[in-house]
């Protein structure tokens, strides 16, 4: 407040503390404080202590007051004075925590500024909390027995916070008003916990009347705010329930195809069978089974409710032994029990108050005597060892970590204080964690890189409906492979660990066996839709057997840059190796780099990795790679370039993708790794025994890479201003941060070892060289004008480094220092790279005109007396943008004054979006999704992407051809029938190039919301059909400029296939939810199957093209629990024999066609590292085109 005045001898606060509100105007401070205490400092100003917790600081003479620190107040007078704090909640994902006390009062903090940002008074006291799993909803437990449902950003009400009373059934509940809460009661007593189902459907209640009361929103589409209902109640307990825990995923029921549940099509009901997990105060520890029976999705509707939850008590504790628990909080459970025998930690028979790290490696409980101790979970051993911290003056009540792990919330109880505690390992706890993350602003690129591991992972796709919980889609992806390994022949397949001891391939097979004899079976609605063909020699007959031919991989169109560093390496045959999707490439290259790419060079390609792979290194000796990827349980993967065979696989040490690797010095013998987890893991292995030697913790910020001296002295590793220098100890890792200095305030990018192997060259974020020698940062070079240095290279040959911005600096020759910076060759590589171009005159490269931000460095040498080129450099760059350059370079500064030989462009694929500008909503992971072949030319394919391009590529030349900006990303693309023109989807705008330039033809707007999803010409090229992400399908007239014929109302969710007849009367269109539709084109009509005259006219269409995987001649696409969605596109080969698929799990996959009409064999190979969006045959049947998806490649496939 400003502009206080006295009067007489008295300061009135009041006016000034109600100015202080949250964003909901509600007060912030208490309305008419009762101050306790009084301080006064030397210039006069006031300290403050209210009643209220609150500790006030005022300035008489300049009229300010200003609120230094808030906490809750005492409880009512007669209401248990004082009361306790024991209500605490964290949010999912941000920095914000709920907490809730007998003062009747709920608030919301900030856990950076340590601030309240929001307060709302409640009807009774609260003593349970807990934020939705999507962190949009907090649900409040009253010590009355209320239930509030709130908005957990405002504490307000999305539609006034719903109210449920734990004895109603039924009936949806009352708005929230003083008069309704007050009646509001448990028929024994309150809410003692709360806890949302891991998929945020089901809401747990604990009581204190020996009861756990489950709720559900009466309806989902209008989410918790719409009114909740009790759907179930488990009862049993001898004493008020505490505590709850639920399982990580369900198992899902579904009636088995044929029976009568089936026949119901979409109507029918599924069940899915939770576990929870309760303790009470008697510290029994119970084990429900909650079978949820939820109405399916009618029609394509919103996903239906639960409308109840049958209960049962698991009466043997060890049939949940290996159950998998989304949180652990009760204090009874096995991975707590060691507590039970530590004197202190709670009273007789009560259980503790705990709560399990999201990483999952340390348990935190309350002290009974105040404060907290710290174990490493599992706590199950006896006399296993324990940190405690004093600080509360009482038993605390509740114990919660932040949602990085990275702050420990402890709520005191009686002594009405939350203690926010911060969390480091090992000798961070010295201060490591004192810079948060918005302490400084990095470059985009940068920013990206410190980016948490699950920013690398893509998310699985939810495709119009409920995510699949994660033991379903495990199971799925293994029928999906066990349905490839039914065809024989060598697949990259992963591992499975339900059958120990079996190989990959069998253990598929048994898997596949298990699905068969237990008869499961995923409900297939769209099968209704479907009418076999009729033609001159009747329905064709299905196949379940796998075709003769199989995919072959000849080709990998882009490199993995945009997120890796030190990613591109030579071989001592003068290959290179750079990652691309799930693969690791091995490219030849052509003697002199002037010839123009040869199509005839080779990719090898190492296949045994099943996600992205973001980190490489080769060996001294040069032949031998390890390799690692983002999988969840990751293994370091060592192997032979020439043989392409494994040599190695070094797994059981992390828990997170592995972010960097590293061969020691000269010899090689040891490999170095470090992972993605929220606290990174440093390996060191001995790799040719398949040996751990040590690893140890390197702080809780993103490690960014690793190295070893030349000299085989220090392991380096470095981190957001952080780099520390490591050494074996007897078995263990020592480390010691770089000493002080100038350069120990730099985020270090990349770095490198000089020859002399003493001297140590990093890049930084901001676009300095620092030289490191002994551990001490002796020289700062500011080179990159505030530009990030991504890449630095040192050898024999000189130094070389480079990173955004586009320039080159060249040290040619210097093997040690000094290093100076005007003795550097700089070569803007924005003029040097820039010439490609396609016939239009357009830039094949460098989007928007931004000279390249280069990612990685690699540099071989010619040997002396080459043709021409003796002893040049050849220097391999990756560039952010997916691209692969050879750069010829002098060998010494001297050769350097003449002109430079032109580059080779070696490889080439999309960019993120990002570098070209065009954004993507939500912040979803770039894509390449669209796809489409020439129908006349089998050597064109056209692909888009997020970045804004349509590119349009050669098979034969493996190389672009041309490629066109447009203002969005693109979505969609199909060729006209006679393949003059190219329709390219921007959102909802449309453009008409001309195929063979990509120059503007005609342009069209739909005038509908949504982005386009689907385009598809119809034979004649009278109409063109354009699917959107609403389930329209758009018919346009491009002999008319593109004006709307009319509007096909066809599905609920995204369409993501359009098909013609051959006479192009029919269309038939299928959504994200599987709906499949015909449709008479010209006329607007619906055509239903179930109708005979409309199931003859299905049945006597030739269809021109099917893309569609919910078509008749598709039925054994599908694995036998996949629900539709898990394969993703369809492609009937030209000749109509074969049937391309693509899927959620990588593959690419060859039926036959027709096949089913249970799951068939197909032939699959897998090469990217997500799911596959689309899949295309070119217009002779020889090959097979994929786009990648999330890892921005596209792959052509031989078919041969």
């Amino acid at each position: 407040g400003a502009g206080l005045k006295p009067a007489g001898a008295a300061i009135d606060l009041r006016p000034h503390l109600a100015a202080l509100s949250d964003g909901a105007g509600r007060p912030l401070a208490s309305g008419s404080p009762t101050i306790r205490s009084v301080d006064c400092d030397p210039r006069g100003r006031l300290l403050l202590a209210t009643g209220g917790g609150e500790l006030l600081c005022l300035d008489p003479a300049a009229g300010e007051l200003a609120m230094l620190l808030q906490g809750h107040g005492p409880a009512a007078a007669g209401t248990g004075w004082p009361g306790s704090v024991a209500g605490l909640a964290c949010h999912p994902s941000r920095d914000v925590a709920a907490s809730a006390a007998d003062d009747g009062t709920l608030r919301l903090w900030s856990l950076k500024s340590h601030a309240m940002l929001a307060v709302r008074p409640l009807p009774a006291p609260a003593r349970a909390l807990a934020f939705s799993p999507d962190g949009a909803t907090l649900a409040v437990g009253l010590s009355s027995g209320g239930l509030l449902v709130l908005d957990a950003t405002t504490l307000g009400a999305a539609d006034e916070p719903a109210l449920a009373r734990l004895g109603a059934r039924g009936a949806p509940p009352p708005p929230l008003t003083a008069s309704a809460a007050s009646e509001a009661e448990l028929p024994r007593g309150g809410v003692s916990d709360l806890c949302w189902s891991p998929d945020g459907s089901l809401l747990a209640a604990a009581a204190t009347d020996a009861r756990i009361h489950l709720y559900a929103p009466v309806a989902p589409a209008s989410g918790w705010a719409g009114g909740i209902t009790r759907v179930g109640v488990c009862a049993g307990h001898a004493a008020a329930v505490l505590q709850l825990d639920w399982s990580a995923e369900p198992v899902l029921l579904a009636p088995a195809a044929g029976s009568a549940g089936a026949a119901a099509s979409a109507r029918a009901d599924a069940a899915e069978v939770w576990l929870l997990r309760s303790c009470c105060a008697a510290g029994d520890l119970a084990h429900w089974e909650l079978q949820a029976n939820r109405s399916l999705p009618a029609d394509g509707a919103a996903d239906g409710a639960v409308r109840a939850v049958l209960t049962r008590r698991v009466e043997r504790a060890e049939a949940c032994r290996d159950v998998a628990w989304a949180t652990e909080t009760c204090g009874r459970a096995w991975g707590a029990s060691a507590l039970a025998a530590l004197e202190g930690v709670a009273a007789a028979g009560v259980p503790p108050a705990v709560e399990r790290s999201h990483e999952g490696e340390v348990l935190a409980a309350a002290h009974a005597r105040g404060g907290v101790a710290l174990w490493r979970w599992p706590a199950a051993a006896e006399g296993a060892p324990a940190k405690t911290y004093g600080g509360h003056a009482a038993p605390a009540e509740r114990v919660r970590w932040s949602h990085d792990d990275g702050l420990l919330l402890t709520a005191g109880g009686e002594d009405m204080t939350l203690l926010q505690w911060r969390h480091a390992f090992g000798d961070d706890a010295g201060g490591a964690l004192t810079a948060g993350p918005d302490d400084d602003v990095y470059d985009s690129d940068v920013a990206r890189d410190l980016q948490p591991a699950d920013a690398w992972r893509p998310l699985a796709r939810r495709r119009g409906g409920l995510l699949p919980p994660a033991a379903r889609r495990a199971f799925v992806e293994a029928s999906s492979w066990a349905q490839a390994a039914r065809a024989g022949g060598a697949l990259p397949l992963p591992p499975v660990d339900s059958c120990a001891g079996l190989p990959a391939a069998a253990a598929l097979l048994a898997v596949d066996e298990m699905v068969q004899q237990a008869a499961l079976h995923a409900l297939r609605p769209w099968r209704l839709g479907q009418v076999p063909p009729r033609g001159a020699l009747g329905t064709p007959s299905l196949s379940e057997a796998p075709p003769l031919p199989r995919p072959i991989l000849a080709w990998l169109h882009g490199v993995r840059a945009h997120d890796t560093r030190s990613a591109l390496h030579h071989t001592a045959r003068g290959e290179l190796v750079y990652p691309a999707g799930a693969l690791v490439v091995v490219l030849e290259l052509h003697d002199d780099p002037a010839v123009a790419p040869d199509p005839a060079r080779r990719m090898r390609f190492y296949t045994q990795h099943a996600a992205a792979v973001v980190a490489l290194a080769v060996h001294p000796d040069g032949g031998t790679v390890a390799s690692a990827s983002v999988e969840p349980e990751p293994a370091v993967r060592v192997w032979d370039s020439g043989s392409m065979r494994d040599l190695a696989v070094l797994s059981g040490a992390h828990s997170a993708g592995v972010a960097a690797v590293a061969f020691s010095g000269v010899d090689g013998e040891l490999l170095a790794s470090v992972d993605l987890a929220h606290a990174p893991l440093l390996a060191l292995w001995d790799w040719r025994r398949g040996t751990l030697l040590a690893s140890a913790r390197v702080g809780r910020q993103r490690v960014l890479g690793v190295a070893f001296a030349p000299n085989g002295g220090a392991l380096v590793t470095f981190a957001r201003r952080q780099v520390r220098f490591w050494s074996l100890d007897g078995g263990r890792l020592a480390s010691r941060r770089a000493l002080g200095g100038e350069g120990s305030a730099y985020t270090v990018l990349c770095c490198a070892f000089l020859p002399d192997g003493k001297t140590m060259l990093a890049g930084t974020a901001t676009g300095e060289l620092l030289l490191w020698q002994h551990g001490r940062c002796e020289l700062v070079i500011r080179a990159n004008r505030q530009q990030p240095i991504f890449a630095v290279h040192a050898s024999n040959a000189g130094v070389f480094a480079a990173g955004r911005g586009g320039r080159l600096f060249c040290w040619l020759g210097v093997r040690s220092p000094p290093l100076r910076l005007s003795d550097a060759l700089v070569i803007p590589l924005g003029s040097h790279l820039g010439g490609a171009a396609d016939g239009a005159g357009r830039p094949l490269t460098m989007l928007r005109g931004e000279p390249p931000c280069v990612r990685s460095l690699s540099l071989r040498r010619d040997p002396a007396g080459g043709s021409g080129h003796g002893g040049r450099i050849r220097l391999g760059i990756a560039t952010r943008g997916g691209e692969l350059w050879e750069v010829t370079l002098p060998a010494t500064v001297a050769e350097a004054a003449g002109r430079l030989p032109p580059p080779a462009l070696l490889v080439q694929g999309h960019s993120p979006a990002a570098a070209s500008g065009v954004g993507r909503k939500g912040g979803a992971l770039d894509e390449a999704a669209a796809l489409a072949t020439h129908p006349q030319d089998a050597d064109a394919f056209a692909t888009g992407a997020d970045d804004g391009t349509v590119r349009l590529w050669s098979v034969g030349a493996r190389r672009m051809i041309a490629m066109r900006l447009l203002h969005s990303r693109v979505t969609a693309l199909a060729f006209s029938s006679d393949g003059a023109h190219l329709a390219a989807a921007a959102g909802a705008s449309l453009a008409v190039l001309f195929a063979d330039s990509l120059i503007d033809a005609a342009a069209a707007v739909l005038d509908a919301p949504g982005d386009v999803t689907c385009l598809a010409f119809s034979p004649d090229d009278e109409l063109l059909a354009g699917g959107n992400a609403h389930g329209d399908v758009h018919l346009l007239r491009p002999n008319q400029a593109y004006a709307t014929l009319r509007i096909l109302r066809a599905a609920s969710s995204p369409i993501l296939s359009l098909d013609w007849s051959a006479d192009c009367e029919l269309i038939t269109a299928a959504s994200a939810r599987c709906e499949l539709s015909h449709w008479e084109a010209r006329r607007g009509r619906k055509l239903m199957p179930n109708h005979d005259a409309d199931a003859a006219e299905i049945a006597a269409a030739s269809w021109a093209s099917i893309t569609s995987p919910l078509a008749w001649e598709a039925q054994g696409v599908l694995p036998k629990l996949s629900d539709g969605s898990d394969v993703s596109s369809a492609h009937r080969s030209p000749d109509g024999t074969l049937l391309a698929t693509s899927d959620d799990f990588r593959k690419v996959n060859l039926f036959r066609c027709p096949c089913g009409p249970g799951a068939a064999a197909p032939r699959a190979a897998a090469a990217h590292a997500a799911h596959v969006p689309l899949v295309r045959f070119t217009c002779d049947g020889r090959h097979l085109i994929s786009v990648g998806g999330p890892d921005l490649t596209a792959a052509v496939w031989r078919v041969a």
